[in-house]
């Protein structure tokens, strides 16, 4: 019995019984037969465990290899790609993909794209299982994509395609990190043909790419595929729904960062589509970017991918700039120290410079958005590298964008400080000298404004930071160094001086004598750095500075300081900054400015330190310095504060040391060169002076010498000042060391003599000695009672000083004079007897009353210091004479003076009890005794009370700014107190004076009987007030009526005529009463410039009158008069404003507090006065108070009132007067800018703001705004409501987007000028035309800002959004009326599915059919816009709406009897060929034949649009073979239409496509002649017609071409030689010549012999009739025929 074959010999049995099989096959399809069926299985042996199998199966694949090689036989491409996936043997494996890349290249093109599928399925797995494997399959992949139809993007196909080709989330990873690999791959060779190494592709990818050397990518063959091709396919592949955005994201952009163009294009849109759902659908892959973007080091150098290029790292950063939190601080690190600094040489190209510009960007958006936490570890690795970048000087600076590189690295360089104190605020200050001396190296302006922008930020650091002395010292030496450097260029002094400002507390002396500096170093025109120094000595801006950032520094402090706050905002220590200064005293004396700063600084610090400790309370607001010094100059327990506080000082020998240094600094100030230093210093010494103790002169007595020189100065300003404080110096010379002193003195004496020769100079010298012996004698007088020396010095003196007063008319010597006498008197050194030895007291005081009626001051000054001398009880003549040459003094014409004039008053009237005296009382000592005054005080009341009612108006002028220095000086004395209401009462009657300056003294009179006088007293002047505010007739004690006359007819104009009654005041306006009444009432408000003089400045200042009332009398109770006065504040008329000012300011002390309490009280009177009323004074100072009023508040504030403001702006815009429609059209502005800064804020409560802004939009929209008639409404309106698109948050803006659309449409045709359309209905009347009309109007659409507006609502478009436009779309499509609305519709859409095709693609469909009912618009632009329109949208819709669009264009060209339809219909069809190609391209069975037909109409234009059209879609005549059925078909459906112009359309289309047919193949074929044959037939059976001679033309083509279908068939060969005679026989001359013509050629090609009667017959008469003419005859018939023919 046989033994069973064993499995291995059964396996060779099959093996050889196929190869026999093969060898038998002796043709290509036996072989191919066989192949088909038994390849696979043959190719399963490969995986048998016997070799034999194995060998033998070898074997037979060698011999099929031999018998395919010719390429003639199709493998089964598809199977073997299923058993290569099926299959895990790798010889199995291979051999499968040996014979698919075998077969592969003998399929044409769309069997290769039915690979696909299998190629792209499981491409992970084949990944997985072989590198090698995968890199064929991908090469195969990418060269079967080239025929694959790619579905269209957004379509059903589209987005089911992952499904389709059964691709999984692995394939579609591995797919999209192929395409990744080989977008970045370049083609190359290296000098040993392998390729080079690449960016970002270790050598496994390039071997994967080109398959181990095999691909070169160099054939440029029609049928293989280039580098190029593949990518671009590669590309097209990854815009497929195959792939998801995050997967699309890194290939699109290395594709975006390539060289080629192309690529490039598609790349960028790619990328910008996957980065459109970051942070929302897929967070960005860090991980992957930054290993592409520094490459990766394995342990295998095989695996080693380098970097990527500088393009696509470039493009890498500005993809991480869209995420900048998700970066981890290393990497960054990382990047900045890689791309960042090149090495010395290294060119720099623009690539690298862009991505050195994209490494600062991403810098500069993680410096501002990461939070300082996460900051500070960063910026420790960063610093060095950009201070290494920033140090680089290139030589192609310009070029390469340094300048706006090295702007931004210092920017981000400022920001990391900021972050991280710690290595800012360090003893070294490393960061901050570098800083400091970048400054000073840079020369370009704006990158040293960059500079000291990073300087401000280290600025606000230290600010933050508490510094310590380890750290403070080191600053103090880096800042004094800077400034001290003359060689230092000014931007880093200002930045040094800032910092010093800003860093150091206020009474740090290093810092002040910086500022100090300052002024010394700044240049003329320098105001910064001059300015810079000014705020660091002044403890308001200081205080300002510093709390600015909110950290824990030194200082604070602030206009509400007190005590405790004062010593917190310390002013630098007295001794400690004398120390510092003095050391630098050489330097001072160089510098004027510099000595009068440090003088007045130094005198600051010295007298705070005395108030200080004195706990004296001190306000540092804006006006500090000039309110300490009328608390110096008028205040006496101020004074004595400072006195007791020198005196202390005094006594410490330190402290005592450095006030004799600063006396004798201040002395030397003196000799400066600039006069106004002089005199600053002038002012300071004698300041200082007069504050001193007598303990000071122990110290400084002796230096009364040294202030000889300035005694006799030339400018008389230092030479009076110096002249009293030599006078005060020396008179505490102690009387047993006086010799130099007497020695002096006769020297003064001796100038004092040689006054009636001196001249010039000279003089000078005399008037400062009798100033001098003056102030000299009379102090010591009073120091020393019986001073030996005072008695010689004045048997001198006297006699001298009344000789000059008798006889010279110097006005310098004689006002010596006044101040002699005047000083002399008040200390009473002068008697009367002494005085009556030279001159009668009658006489004396008749001489200085002639001086003083000349407004000359110091004369009325000597008027009440002669009085001191006089005794009430023995002198009462003489006083009353003295009165009465003071009262005569009513007749000087200067105001001002009469306030020295009070003084004088006062002082006749209490003596050393009045004010003036005290205050300016200047010796440590008791104050002096005067005589008593007890009836003068009541003579002088008395009669000054009478005065206020004389009728002579200059007495009455002076007499009531008399009793307002008399109620002022004299207050404490009881005479005062008891006649308080009728003082109150005499200023109330001037109030009613035509004497302006009558009734201000008046208003301030009040105010100080106000504050003087009770509770009672007080709420009755409030009341009056009140009364005049609410309308009511102030009572005024009867003085006051209707027709009372208070101005001259116009001096008060308000436009609408002139106020010049108090009636016609109280009817001025009728809800809050006169503001011009209000503003005299009351002190606190004045239009003179009298108020600002020396003399009325410290002693009449603001007073407040309303004050106390407002907290517990009758403003608490009558709040209305807030929104009067605010109102008030912005007063038409300058004076009324200014003065309301001034009430506002004194009367509330905290405006914010006061405006939030009585916000609504506020607001709801100006929107009331807005509109009531007749007064355009109240309508304008409403809406410029509301304007101020809203300026810094936040839109949820007035929600309740937005709408009502709007709406009444509105309303007033349209006024009658045009300074309140200016007023009113800056309210709509700061409406309209408070609007959009809460629309650009992120934050807040977003319900609010989205309802406020739907309340704002109704309004804009409104017949009050847009479609309001006039046009300031409509431009605010515009402008409004472009800027919230512009500038709104999308978030805020979306849910109205529907809206606004729909209603700008509207609003275009609404807001277009009624003359467009009159010219348009009236274009021949002006030689016009319509189109250029409707072309203009087109080209307004395009750039008109509603365009603007809405195409920037479509970028903001979100899915539902979309959905929610659409109805609104289409219901403003149906109700459109005008032409632009029309327009910009169509332009809307354009925009839609240009910039939103993703979100319009759903609603494209609909869209698209909505054109069809309003296609044929009467106006042409109209339609065409449509067609235009309907182009761009068939890129968005689907299929079937293209073949309905198709449909209806072909509906709208064949049905409508209209020209126009067919016009419009190419119209439509040339839009889509231009805007949607691809579309158009996918349906070109449907359109292209058509498109045919059409370039045949009778109709120039229609014929115009359908050749563009075919031009621009088809390569030429092949484009007519391929769709040649369906021409003809569509030829035979309409060659037999009732209207010629169809008929003739498709007769010449047929002919047309005869012809195109021959002149491609040459021949017609039997299949080919059957289509055309019928239509063709029926094309020759009309009659003749202009080009009906084209398709005989083509008659004769075909029966030449198609001669074996016609021979074939006897019908057709019977027809076509009687269609030929038929045509022959027409009589149309035109049309006969060629026709005969044409039968001569069918006779030729048909070869009939019976056909010679038939013709001869046609042709015989016509020859006849040619031969028997006449030659002229003939020649004419030739000439007709060939005209015609």
């Amino acid at each position: 019995m046989a033994q069973n074959p064993s499995a291995e010999d059964r396996e060779l049995e099959l093996i050889n019984k196929l190869e026999f099989r093969i060898a038998l096959a002796d043709s290509d399809e036996k072989l191919q037969s066989i192949l088909d069926k038994f390849l696979c299985p043959l190719l399963l042996k490969l995986a048998s465990e016997h070799t034999s199998v194995r060998n033998k199966t070898i074997a037979v694949c060698q011999q099929v290899n031999k018998r395919i090689a010719p390429g003639s036989i199709r493998l089964p491409l598809h199977a073997l790609l299923k058993q290569f996936k099926e299959n895990e043997n790798s010889l199995c494996r291979q051999f499968d993909l040996f014979y698919v890349q075998r077969g592969f290249n003998a399929l044409l093109s769309e069997d290769r794209a039915a690979l696909v599928p299998d190629l792209i399925s499981g491409f992970a797995s084949t990944f997985a299982a072989s590198n090698a494997h995968a890199a064929t399959v991908f090469n195969l992949l990418l060269r079967s994509l080239q025929a694959f139809k790619f579905p269209p993007k957004g379509s059903t196909q589209d987005a089911s395609l992952r499904t389709d080709l059964s691709v999984n989330e692995e394939d579609a990873s591995f797919l999209a990190t192929s395409i990744s690999k080989l977008v970045l791959f370049r083609r190359g060779q290296s000098k040993d043909h392998t390729p080079p190494p690449q960016p970002g592709l270790s050598t496994g990818d390039v071997n994967f790419l080109t398959l181990e050397g095999k691909e070169d990518w160099s054939t440029t063959s029609d049928q293989e595929l280039t580098l190029t091709r593949a990518k671009s396919t590669a590309l097209k592949l990854l815009a497929t729904g195959l792939f998801t955005r995050e997967q699309r994201l890194i290939p699109s952009l290395f594709a975006a960062a390539d060289v080629n163009s192309v690529l490039t294009d598609v790349g960028d849109d790619l990328l910008k589509d996957s980065l459109s759902s970051l942070n929302d659908q897929y967070s960005l892959p860090v991980e992957k970017l930054s290993n592409a973007y520094f490459g990766v080091t394995t342990s295998s150098s095989a695996s080693n991918i380098p970097a990527v290029n500088v393009a696509v790292r470039t493009r890498i950063l500005n993809v991480l700039a869209k995420a900048p939190e998700l970066l981890d601080g290393q990497g960054l690190v990382r990047i900045v120290q890689r791309d960042l600094v090149y090495g010395e040489g290294q060119s720099i190209d623009r690539e690298t410079s862009k991505l050195r510009g994209a490494v600062i960007a991403l810098l500069v958006l993680v410096a501002r958005q990461w939070k300082r936490e996460r900051l500070q570890p960063v910026s420790e690795g960063l610093f060095g590298t950009l201070k290494d970048f920033l140090d680089q000087r290139y030589q192609n600076d310009g070029a390469s964008g340094m300048r706006t590189l090295r702007i931004q690295a210092f920017e981000v360089f400022g920001l990391l400080v900021g972050a991280n104190e710690s290595a800012l605020v360090e003893p070294q200050l490393s960061i901050l000298k570098w800083l400091f001396g970048s400054l000073e190296d840079e020369n370009d302006k704006e990158v040293a404004m960059s500079i000291d922008a990073a300087i401000s930020n280290t600025i606000q650091t230290f600010q933050r930071q508490r510094i310590n002395d380890h750290v403070r010292e080191p600053l103090r030496e880096l800042l004094s160094e800077v400034v001290e450097n003359r060689e230092a260029s000014r931007n880093l002094k200002f930045a040094a001086t800032r910092f010093a400002n800003r860093c150091l507390p206020f009474d740090d002396v290093v810092g002040r004598w910086i500022d100090i500096q300052a002024f010394a170093f700044a240049p003329e025109n320098d105001l910064a750095l001059y300015e810079e120094g000014k705020h660091g000595l002044d403890p308001h801006w200081h205080d300002m500075f510093t709390n600015s950032v909110n950290g824990t520094n030194d200082v604070s402090g602030g206009s509400n300081a007190t005590v405790k706050q004062a010593q917190q905002l310390r002013f630098p220590d007295f001794a400690d900054l004398s120390s510092y200064v003095f050391g630098y005293k050489e330097w001072i004396l160089r510098s004027s400015e510099a000595m009068a700063v440090a003088v007045s600084f130094l005198s600051q610090c010295l007298y705070v330190q005395c108030l200080v400790s004195g706990n004296v309370s001190l306000k540092f607001d804006t006006d500090w310095e000039r309110k300490l010094d009328l608390l110096l100059s008028e205040d006496l327990p101020t004074r004595l504060t400072i006195r007791q506080g020198l005196g202390t000082m005094f006594d410490t020998a330190s402290s005592s040391q450095f006030l004799v240094q600063y006396w004798k600094l201040a002395i030397a100030g003196l000799n400066a060169e600039s006069a106004n230093t002089r005199r600053s210093i002038a002012n300071i010494l004698l300041k200082f002076t007069t504050l001193s103790p007598r303990l000071f002169s122990q110290h400084t007595c002796k230096d009364y010498r040294t202030l000889m020189p300035a005694v006799w100065a030339n400018d008389e300003e230092v030479r009076l000042r110096t002249a009293k404080c030599f006078g005060l110096i020396a008179s505490q010379v102690g009387q047993g060391n006086d010799n130099d002193l007497k020695q002096s003195i006769a020297t003064l004496l001796e100038k004092v003599q040689t006054w009636k020769t001196a001249v010039g100079g000279e003089l000078n010298k005399v008037h400062g000695s009798i100033v001098s012996v003056a102030y000299f004698t009379s102090r010591r007088h009073y120091i020393h009672s019986h001073d030996s020396l005072v008695e010689q010095t004045m048997r001198e003196f006297l006699p001298l000083l009344f000789d000059i007063f008798r006889n010279s008319s110097d006005v310098f010597l004689r006002n010596a004079v006044h101040i002699a006498i005047g000083q002399l008197c008040l200390f009473q050194l002068a008697r009367i007897e002494d005085i009556t030895k030279y001159m009668s007291i009658p006489g004396l005081l008749e001489q200085i009353s002639k001086d003083a009626k000349k407004s000359n001051e110091r004369a009325i000054s000597a008027l009440g210091f002669v009085s001191i001398i006089l005794e009430e009880e023995t002198n009462e003549d003489l006083l009353n004479l003295c009165f009465d040459e003071i009262r005569s003094l009513h007749e000087i014409r200067q105001p001002e003076s009469h306030f020295t004039v009070g003084e004088s008053l006062a002082c006749l009237a209490c003596a050393w009890d009045s004010k003036p005296l005290k205050s300016s009382f200047d010796v440590d000592g008791p104050q002096p005794r005067g005589p008593e005054r007890s009836k003068m005080m009541q003579t002088v009341i008395g009669k000054v009370l009478d005065d206020c009612k004389a009728s002579k108006p200059a007495l009455k002028k002076a007499a009531v700014i008399w009793l307002l220095c008399l109620v002022q000086f004299c207050s404490e004395r009881s005479e005062i107190a008891n006649r308080l209401r009728e003082i109150q009462l005499a200023f109330k009657r001037c109030l009613s004076s035509r004497d302006e300056l009558v009734q201000e003294s008046a208003s301030r009179g009040l105010g100080l009987v106000y504050e003087k006088g009770n509770q009672e007293l007080r709420d009755d002047l409030v009341r009056d007030l009140i009364g005049s505010f609410s309308g009511d007739k102030a009572d005024m004690s009867g003085s006051v009526d209707a027709d009372t006359q208070l101005f001259e007819p116009g001096a008060l104009p308000t436009g609408d005529g002139s106020v010049s009654t108090y009636g016609d005041i109280m009817r001025l306006a009728s809800d809050v009463g006169d503001p011009s009444l209000v503003y005299r009432f009351m002190s606190l408000a004045s239009n003179n410039a009298i108020w600002s003089s020396r003399a009325a400045f410290g002693r009449f200042g603001l007073t407040n009158v309303l004050s106390d009332s407002q907290v517990d009398g009758y403003l608490a109770k009558n709040p209305k008069i807030y929104p009067k006065l605010f109102r008030y504040r912005f007063d038409p008329n300058n004076n009324v404003r200014k003065s309301m000012n001034d009430i506002w300011i004194a009367l509330i002390k905290d405006p914010r507090s006061t405006i939030d309490t009585h916000f609504e009280l506020i607001l709801n009177d100006l929107l009331q006065s807005m509109v009531s009323g007749k007064d355009w004074r109240a309508r304008q100072s409403s809406c410029a108070a509301l304007a101020d009023l809203i300026q810094e508040r936040k839109l949820y504030q007035l929600k309740d009132h937005v709408q009502r403001m709007w709406s009444l702006c509105y309303k007033v815009l349209d006024d009658i007067k045009e300074s309140v429609r200016a007023a009113a059209l800056a309210l709509a502005k700061t409406l309209e800018s408070m609007l959009l800064r809460n629309l650009e804020t992120k934050g807040g409560n977003a319900i609010t703001i989205e309802s406020i802004l739907g309340q704002i939009l109704d309004i804009l929209l409104s017949t009050s705004g847009l479609e309001s008639r006039a046009e300031e409404n409509q431009a605010i309106s515009l402008h409004t409501l472009l800027e919230i698109v512009k500038k709104g948050n999308a978030n805020t803006l979306r849910p109205f987007i529907p809206h606004l659309i729909e209603r700008l449409l509207g609003l275009l045709s609404t807001m277009e000028s009624a003359m467009v359309n009159y010219a348009h209905m009236n274009a021949s009347k002006y030689n016009l035309q319509e189109q250029d009309i409707d072309n203009a109007r087109l080209n307004s659409i395009r750039s008109s800002p509603f365009m603007e507006a809405m195409e920037r609502c479509i970028d903001m478009l979100d899915e539902d959004t979309m959905a929610k436009l659409k109805p609104r779309l289409l219901d403003a499509f149906h109700s459109a009326v005008g032409v632009p609305s029309k327009m910009a519709y169509s332009r809307v859409l354009v925009s839609l599915s240009t910039r939103r095709n993703f979100m319009f693609r759903p609603y494209a469909d609909a869209f698209l059919a909505a054109f069809e009912k309003r296609m044929l618009d009467r106006n042409t632009t109209v339609s065409s816009s449509y067609a235009a329109a309907m182009g761009y949208i068939a890129r968005s819709a689907s299929d079937s709406q293209i073949l309905r669009t198709a449909n209806y264009t072909k509906k709208l060209y064949f049905d409508s009897e209209e020209d126009r339809a067919r016009i419009v219909s190419a119209d439509i069809v040339h839009s889509i060929a231009k805007s949607a190609t691809d579309r158009f391209n996918s349906f070109g069975a449907e359109f292209l034949p058509f498109v045919f037909l059409g370039r045949h109409d009778d109709d120039a234009k229609v014929k115009k649009e359908f050749h563009e059209t075919w031009d621009e879609t088809t390569g030429g005549q092949r484009a007519v073979t391929l769709y040649l059925k369906e021409i003809v078909g569509l030829c035979q459906q309409h060659i037999s239409s009732r209207r010629w112009t169809m008929k003739h359309a498709a007769a010449l289309s047929i002919s047309d496509a005869v012809n195109a047919l021959v002149k491609t193949r040459g021949s017609v074929s039997d299949t080919d002649g059957k289509e055309l044959w019928p239509v063709l037939k029926i094309a020759l059976s009309e009659k003749t017609w202009d080009g009906k001679s084209h398709v005989l033309e083509a008659f004769v083509a075909f029966v030449e071409k198609a001669r074996q279908f016609w021979t074939s068939n006897d019908e057709v060969d019977k027809a076509i030689v009687q269609i030929a005679l038929r045509e022959a026989r027409r009589k149309n001359l035109q049309y006969q010549t060629p026709a005969l013509s044409c039968l001569g050629r069918i006779m030729r090609s048909t070869h009939k012999s019976d056909l010679f009667e038939p013709v001869f017959d046609i042709a015989g008469p016509i020859v006849k009739e040619h031969s028997e003419a006449s030659p002229d005859k003939r020649d004419s018939k030739d000439e007709e025929l060939d005209e015609k023919g």
